[in-house]
């Protein structure tokens, strides 16, 4: 029987990501996308697992957003019931808070490449099995997990950005969040992106403020980002 996964989606321009659907049609993985500002969040009983992905960067924005309170509580249903769990962005920050994590302001916003590094946990951890400890990051973000993690979290990837660009729970690998959006980060999809966060465009990143050299990058980036998203989502369906 083929694996069914639901995925909820916070904002109509921070997409599910063609190189989520991608990898999901390959291995005919049916997702099926909630579009959290217009539609209510079915049962999640069906589903053999969940994925988060971006939107509001402030968890505390719940009258921008008024579903994100219910969102939390899904997601802590989730978590009870041992469903896999993949976030990305607003879905990193989610499975952290729900399990008591901090989060704030990161020490600068991100918008572009950076170069991120596994742990010796992430090294460690099924989901980065096959995948370089130095690999391409896109972001776009200005709140993040804030270290120290509570007790049973484990870092899985950092980089000179961001302090925990993935974690995970001790024990409990299926439960897992990256800062990322590799999940939507083909050049098409950052052209789109550049629109409506120019502001956020910060030269602190592997790819400096200029549109034209941020999309030459992504270009660049595109095989190694596809690869390393397939192995990541086939090795997360191991979970399921």
């Amino acid at each position: 029987m083929a694996k069914a996964i639901i995925v909820l989606q916070n904002n109509p321009l921070q997409p599910c990501g063609s190189l989520l659907k991608s990898a999901a049609r390959k291995r005919g993985v049916r997702l099926n996308l909630v579009k959290l500002w217009q539609e209510p969040i079915p049962t999640l009983t069906p589903f053999d697992a969940l994925i988060v992905i971006g939107g509001s960067s402030d968890l505390k924005a719940d009258e921008g957003h008024p579903f994100l309170r219910l969102e939390k509580e899904v997601i802590k249903r989730s978590i009870s019931d041992d469903r896999p769990y993949l976030g990305f962005c607003l879905g990193h920050q989610l499975l952290a808070d729900t399990l008591g994590a901090q989060i704030g302001p990161n020490s600068r916003p991100s918008l572009g490449f950076v170069r991120g590094y596994l742990t010796h946990d992430g090294r460690e951890h099924p989901l980065f099995r096959g995948i370089p400890r130095s690999l391409p990051l896109f972001k776009c973000h200005n709140q993040a997990v804030l270290p120290p993690l509570p007790k049973g979290l484990l870092t899985l990837a950092t980089s000179n950005d961001c302090q925990v660009e993935a974690l995970s729970v001790a024990g409990r690998p299926h439960l897992v969040s990256l800062q990322a959006d590799n999940h939507a980060a083909s050049p098409e999809e950052i052209r789109r992106i550049l629109i409506t966060d120019r502001q956020r465009l910060t030269t602190d990143t592997e790819a400096p403020a200029d549109s034209e050299t941020l999309l030459i990058v992504a270009r660049a980036y595109r095989r190694a980002i596809r690869q390393d998203f397939e192995r990541l989502f086939n090795n997360f369906l191991t979970f399921t």
